[in-house]
């Protein structure tokens, strides 16, 4: 390989892990001043699940963390859904947890685009890294041959 090209290959190397590294002070600013609703709010991932699935994920959250507002983030599908959960007793006076959708917020949707962002820009760092390490190192072995 010619230093052209390994030089190259370093420089959108860096490239990238410049753009990471903003995007984690970005996080990290809106987690150091969150809003309001980021207070209240807690992130729950259920990939590839349907919309009741989703409901019940959003369950988990009074258990998880104690709080009745949580956001659940399906990165396959790029779908969220802000759930109000309500720890309630039947008629007998069993506990039940239920979930109920309800909007999200404006902050919220811009921190749920922020994930998704960070999400494609983590994928892209690793797929390029793993590219460069190709270009630098090309007698590796491949791990997906083993």
């Amino acid at each position: 390989m010619s230093t052209a090209a390994s030089g190259l290959g370093k420089a959108h190397g860096v490239l990238v892990m410049q753009k990471i590294f903003l995007c984690c002070i970005l996080l990290f600013i809106q987690l150091i001043f969150p809003s309001p609703s980021h207070a209240i709010t807690e992130t729950i991932v259920c990939n590839d699940c349907s919309a009741s699935a989703m409901q019940i994920a959003a369950t988990e959250g009074l258990i998880k963390y104690g709080t009745n507002n949580v956001v659940v983030v399906d990165f396959v599908n790029k779908a969220s859904r802000k759930f109000t959960v309500a720890n309630k007793d039947d008629a007998d006076g069993e506990p039940f947890i239920t979930a109920s959708e309800t909007k999200l917020s404006s902050d919220e949707q811009k921190s749920v685009l922020a994930l998704f962002e960070y999400r494609r820009l983590l994928i892209d760092s690793v797929k390029n890294a793993e590219e460069i390490n190709k270009q630098l190192f090309p007698n590796n072995v491949d791990s997906k041959s083993l």
